[in-house]
């Protein structure tokens, strides 16, 4: 299946050839432009649905199991890292709480009935993703190594504590494969830096990610999982309300 990032693309790219055609019927075989587009829109619409589907078998599998205290772990790293684009405060959730992201709902994800159908952990979440490695870090953001970029990659510390509480996500998949074999496949392998804000349902790794907080002792601050960068390296989501409360847990400065 064509991926639904690369189809929103092309279909934008699509109405700007039919605009400028419109009236002017620069291309002979116009007729095609229209079929591909419709095409385009009804495999868009096939996989959104798919999501949904697999996001409401997620969630209905989950009803019935019970959180593991031992998915949580103490941990301590001197440096972690951010990248943003530019004129992005580096500490700020609002683009999360707005958008969404791989393991946190944002407003695109929670219409009113999808709230009421995934109560109680259908609201949205801010969030804060961090890299424990520079390099996979700026590969997430997916601007590493092009022409003109403007995004800036910074050093976050924790301010005051040693450590994070953190829900280990490997471990949550591997206990959770026996009762849910298909749990790796219906998680995926979003990037930490995807066009969430266009996708308006919400997706399995949001429900998950959504499900171990709501279970989680109020202490937790968030999860660690694998890069889809590379698996031998791990990034991770601290959950957070406000920019204030991101402030006041850490510290940053620009990476040169």
């Amino acid at each position: 299946m064509i991926p639904a990032k690369k189809i929103k693309i092309f279909l934008d790219k699509l109405n700007l050839i039919l605009l400028a055609n419109h009236g002017t019927h620069i291309f002979t075989n116009f007729g095609a432009f229209e079929k591909l587009k419709l095409r385009l829109e009804s495999i868009l619409k096939t996989e959104e649905h798919l999501r949904l589907s697999e996001s409401r078998h997620l969630f209905q599998l989950l009803k019935g199991l019970k959180f593991n205290a031992n998915w949580v772990f103490k941990h301590e790293k001197p440096i972690y890292y951010r990248r943003v684009g530019r004129n992005r405060d580096e500490l700020d959730v609002a683009g999360s709480l707005s958008d969404g992201g791989r393991f946190n709902l944002g407003g695109a994800q929670t219409s009113s009935q999808f709230r009421n159908e995934f109560n109680p952990i259908g609201n949205k979440r801010g969030a804060i993703y961090l890299g424990e490695d520079i390099v996979t870090t700026q590969k997430e953001f997916g601007d590493w190594g092009m022409l003109g970029s403007t995004a800036t990659t910074y050093q976050v510390q924790l301010k005051r504590r040693k450590y994070l509480n953190l829900i280990e996500v490997e471990n949550v998949l591997k206990d959770l494969s026996l009762p849910i074999p298909n749990i790796r496949s219906l998680i995926g392998t979003q990037s930490m830096n995807g066009c969430w804000g266009d996708l308006k349902i919400p997706s399995p790794s949001q429900i998950l990610g959504h499900w171990l907080m709501e279970h989680a002792q109020t202490n937790t601050d968030g999860l660690r999982f694998c890069s889809t960068q590379d698996k031998n390296y791990f990034n991770v989501c601290l959950y957070m309300p406000d920019a204030r409360a991101a402030k006041k847990l850490l510290k940053s400065q620009e990476k040169i």
